[in-house]
């Protein structure tokens, strides 16, 4: 059976975007993610791949800015810079509002116009629309670069992977917020204040657990992550 030309188009694009969107979390590391003024913590499947868990974000959701932590940053064991974090979230809305814009044009108004309209001179239209949201991207990259602490080679990379394959570019958010753990974002106060997201807790005491099992309970990882365990129970901010 021959499968048609606008099934493959629409599989494929999904492919891409979902497979872009999906990470890899070491034993020591959580995901957070942003959800209205406030984090969610994530820390991903049970399921080990090559030794790490998959983790699979809301594919309807690319607009949420996603950061990648570890016990060593919950500890205090890598610098926590205190930068000025909302200021660089709210240099991301342009963005945000490009993400959603293409997450509809693939879906569902990929498939729909090929239902309704084939592959015809709708479907340049449509991928006008596209490049044009890419457009926006680019020229946003350029603009807040400096806020977003990229260099122009960064942002041409980043350009140069949304136009060569548009799909990636509905994770755009995810892209740029997943690059901060390169700056110490993910060790501000405020992300890891325990009362600013009650699951925090439970996650992190997971991990404490499992770090655990590979630590003898007398050497100072374990001590430090046992001090952690009680501070974060207690409902203190970590230091």
């Amino acid at each position: 059976m021959i499968v048609p030309f606008e099934i493959l188009l629409v599989l494929g694009a999904l492919a891409f975007y979902l497979q872009d969107s999906c990470a890899l979390l070491y034993a020591d590391e959580l995901m957070l993610e942003r959800v209205g003024g406030g984090w969610q913590v994530h820390s991903g499947a049970a399921m080990l791949v090559a030794g790490r868990r998959p983790f699979v974000p809301n594919p309807l959701a690319p607009h949420r800015p996603l950061m990648r932590v570890s016990l060593r940053q919950l500890l205090g064991e890598e610098p926590a810079e205190r930068n000025h974090l909302a200021h660089y979230l709210n240099a991301l809305a342009p963005f945000k509002a490009a993400s959603i814009a293409l997450l509809l044009l693939f879906v569902p108004g990929l498939p729909l116009l090929l239902y309704f309209f084939g592959t015809g001179m709708e479907l340049l239209c449509w991928l006008a629309l596209v490049y044009l949201a890419v457009a926006r991207i680019t020229a946003t990259l350029f603009q807040h670069r400096r806020v977003l602490q990229l260099s122009v080679r960064d942002c041409a990379g980043l350009a140069f992977e949304c136009a060569c394959c548009p799909p990636l570019a509905i994770n755009i958010v995810r892209k740029l917020t997943l690059r901060a753990e390169a700056m110490p974002l993910a060790g501000h106060p405020a992300i890891l204040n325990a009362r600013s997201h009650p699951s925090l807790p439970a996650a992190v005491g997971e991990r404490i657990e499992e770090m655990l099992h590979r630590w003898e309970s007398e050497t100072p990882q374990a001590q430090a992550l046992l001090r952690y365990r009680e501070k974060l129970l207690a409902g203190g901010r970590a230091q």
